[in-house]
């Protein structure tokens, strides 16, 4: 709890199926990030290496759904990130 008395973000927030998971250990691995440019900016999710990567037991159709909106997430924080900078991240 915090002092207003809220939950833990990491608490409330945390990952409850398998496949999510999965996909968040996906998501922290090297090689599953596609860059561009010099500044090696993120600019997408290689999916088949993604879901290469997932184990054998997931459901590969929510955790394509889930690596989608991670993908559009991450890339929209980093464009922001990058923004604020004044620059590519």
């Amino acid at each position: 709890m915090g002092l207003a008395g809220e939950r833990c973000p990491e608490i409330a927030n945390a990952l409850e199926t398998p496949e999510g998971i999965h996909v968040a250990a996906v998501l922290d691995r090297w090689g599953v990030w596609r860059r561009a440019g010099m500044s090696g900016a993120i600019v997408g999710l290689d999916m088949s290496e993604a879901l290469t990567g997932l184990d054998a037991a997931c459901d590969r159709a929510l955790a394509c759904r889930l690596l989608i909106v991670a993908e559009a997430a991450f890339c929209a924080a980093t464009m922001k990130a990058a923004g604020a900078k004044g620059g590519a991240s």
